[in-house]
């Protein structure tokens, strides 16, 4: 099981880095196809799961914070350590569960595990109901 997170891990951060580094280059005001933003991602997570503002909040920051760690480490110029990426996917999880119920915790983990099944966890887009 770990060793078909580890493909999907990578593909995600991999995804929000290339995200963050196409927002940065500004596109007069349209942004080319591609990982969804961190609001982009806050509006489908916020749909799965009812969000309150505080909890919109703590997705976005999270969101925003993975991107530009990604960012971060594709412009060193070196290729990025699996390590170094799991741990920053896992620390963006962490935040989002902890400001979740145990409802919402429970509707996050199956989205999740949906999303990796579908091999849409790169597109950081809760599969469509």
């Amino acid at each position: 099981m770990k060793k078909a997170i580890i493909p999907i891990v990578l593909f995600t951060v991999i995804a929000f880095a290339l995200s963050a580094q196409q927002n940065q280059q500004g596109q007069q005001g349209q942004r080319p196809p591609g990982p969804p933003s961190a609001e982009e991602q806050l509006a489908m997570w916020d749909g799965e799961l009812d969000l309150t503002p505080e909890q919109e909040e703590v997705f976005l920051n999270a969101f925003t914070e993975m991107g530009e760690k990604m960012q971060a480490m594709m412009e060193s110029g070196q290729r990025p350590a699996r390590e170094d990426m799991e741990a920053i996917k896992e620390e963006m999880d962490a935040k989002l569960t902890a400001c979740l119920t145990k409802k919402q915790i429970k509707t996050y983990e199956k989205v999740q595990e949906n999303m990796m099944s579908q091999g849409q966890q790169g597109q950081g887009r809760p599969p469509q109901q």
